[in-house]
């Protein structure tokens, strides 16, 4: 008996299978695929702007050095700190 009850579940099983019907898509499907793939191959950045990026980069880590590292003789007269007002912490004329 459980032979006949195992066969008819598995009868049923494949009577569900046999009723599935093959999935139908539209036709230009592919197209849009490979369109959206070609869209991100085009979508990437040109070395050439990589290129300038890093130039830039590195020439203002350059011009830092160079403004940081400025000899102090340049810096003494340097006009900006002539109009600065210079500070001599002392409160109320003490």
């Amino acid at each position: 008996m459980k032979n006949e009850s195992s066969k008819n579940q598995m009868k049923d099983s494949l009577e569900i299978l046999s009723k599935i019907r093959r999935a139908e898509i539209a036709e230009d499907v592919f197209e849009k695929i490979s369109d959206k793939i070609r869209d991100r191959q085009n979508n990437r950045i040109q070395p050439i702007w990589i290129r300038v990026a890093a130039a830039a980069f590195i020439g203002l880590l350059l011009m830092e050095q160079y403004i940081i590292l400025k000899p102090q003789a340049q810096i003494a007269s340097n006009p900006i700190e002539l109009l600065l007002p210079v500070s001599t912490n002392s409160l109320y004329h003490e």
